[in-house]
């Protein structure tokens, strides 16, 4: 394709100018022509007696003679007159195509080009009282037009040739530079194919190929920490589904070894194995709620009485309330209404006021209150004055698995997903969790989630 425009350009212009040329001949020569025939017609004297000198002088007045060779022929086409004054040429034909077409009384021209000349050639009839009295035949070689011809042809191909050079260097830099680093790029996608997280595109420059590469480091960094997030994830699982397993085996284990086991022991060991399948049942009720989480996707908003359904989970606690001696006092809002699911409102309101209940001391008291903070958000607030939680602590209580007292935890039921639940669900809402809390002394969480607005459908 290249080579193709390139030889189009070397043609091209020297077609243009050719053309050109040839049109600029064409005015020249037939206009000279014309007016000296048409001069010659009205003159007073015939062409059969004008003498040598007389058709001189009028080639001189209308200074057509110069760089041309020009011809007066009779109706026979006979040569009567030459301006480079050859006698022998007086009287002989001129047999010229041009000359045979004026002599039928039209106007003719004629071109040719080639390597060595550039050749026009006219004739116009003498005509005088409607019958060709003679013939004005004009012939010009314009050598200067063939050296510019052949000038520019010389520098389109000069062109050519370094555009073609051009076009090779570039073919070249562009295979050994650019190939390097698309192959770079590749590189890196086989190797994220692989699984290889942590490969980095080395990739200077600031070009749309080094951006391309910031962005799949950037990709890679993200899929690194998410692997590794998964990774602990699925290790923290494993983990807390392991030991309540060892347990309920090690307990199977001593019954089916003991045959003599008293029928009160043989209680008690069943009790324990109940307790543990709870955990169990606990742990993959979290677990399958996170995946949830992970990924389905969003299902559409409904209008939710924020204050109904932190009713339903007092009620809901009640029996938790009585077994840790806590007291729950419910803050009635009047009509608070969120945008979201049941799913979602439900794991985020059970799960904080279940936690103020657990992590709290015999006698203690849990607040629950909820409030318009303007238009667009109403934040649900669960306070208690329990056992609180270690300034240290508070940035990891959010994390899958994390328990700031691991014996509390295991006393209780916990599984360390409560709190990831109710982040994920809040932030997959659009909303947001904070905390506060004074070891000793207390905690207070708060979750601020998407306001109803009735122009939302429902």
């Amino acid at each position: 394709m290249l080579v193709l425009a390139l030889m189009l350009l070397n043609i091209y212009p020297v077609q243009v100018v050719r053309t050109q040329m040839q049109e600029a001949a064409y005015e020249d020569m037939m206009t000279g022509a014309i007016n000296l025939a048409t001069n010659l017609a009205q003159g007073p004297t015939t062409l059969g007696r004008m003498k040598s000198d007389e058709f001189d002088e009028i080639l001189d007045v209308f200074e057509v003679a110069q760089s041309r060779r020009v011809l007066i022929l009779d109706s026979n086409g006979l040569v009567i007159h030459d301006n480079v004054q050859a006698t022998w040429f007086i009287g002989r034909l001129a047999l010229f195509p041009e000359v045979y077409s004026a002599l039928e009384g039209y106007d003719s021209f004629s071109n040719s080009y080639s390597d060595q000349t550039f050749e026009a050639r006219s004739a116009a009839p003498i005509v005088r009282d409607g019958v060709v009295e003679g013939v004005v035949f004009m012939y010009k070689n314009n050598m200067a037009n063939v050296e510019l011809l052949a000038q520019i042809r010389s520098d389109m191909m000069n062109v050519t040739y370094g555009g073609l050079l051009l076009f090779v260097v570039l073919a070249v830099f562009f295979n050994v530079y650019l190939g390097s680093r698309f192959r770079r790029l590749l590189g890196g996608i086989d190797a994220m194919g692989r699984g290889d997280y942590d490969y980095q595109i080395e990739m200077g420059g600031s070009d749309e190929l080094s951006e391309i590469a910031g962005r799949f480091n950037d990709l890679s960094k993200k899929l690194q920490r998410t692997e590794a997030v998964r990774r602990q994830f699925v290790s923290d699982a494993s983990h807390e589904l392991k030991t309540p397993l060892a347990s309920i085996k090690l307990l199977s284990d001593s019954i089916g070894q003991n045959a003599q086991i008293r029928e009160s022991d043989m209680r008690e060991f069943v009790q324990d194995i109940g307790q543990e399948i709870q955990r169990l049942i606990r742990i993959s009720e979290h677990l399958l709620s996170l995946t949830r989480l992970d990924s389905v996707p969003e299902r559409r908003r409904e209008k939710l009485d924020l204050g109904l359904g932190v009713q339903k989970c007092a009620e809901l606690l009640r029996g938790s309330c009585q077994h840790y001696r806590v007291t729950l006092a419910v803050e009635d809002p009047g009509a608070c209404f969120v945008s979201g699911t049941e799913d979602s409102l439900f794991h985020i309101v059970f799960n904080l006021m279940e936690n103020a209940i657990k992590y709290n001391r015999p006698g203690g008291h849990v607040w629950v209150s909820m409030e318009a903070l303007d238009a667009d958000t109403v934040c649900l607030t669960v306070r208690d004055d329990g056992i609180g939680i270690p300034g240290d602590e508070l940035s990891k209580i959010f994390d899958r698995f994390y328990r700031v007292d691991k014996t509390r935890s295991r006393e209780t039921g916990g599984t360390g997903l409560g709190l990831s639940i109710v982040r994920e669900w809040a932030e997959n809402l659009g909303g947001r969790i904070e905390v506060e809390s004074r070891y000793g002394r207390g905690t207070a969480f708060r979750v601020c989630l998407p306001a109803w607005r009735e122009e939302e459908p429902v």
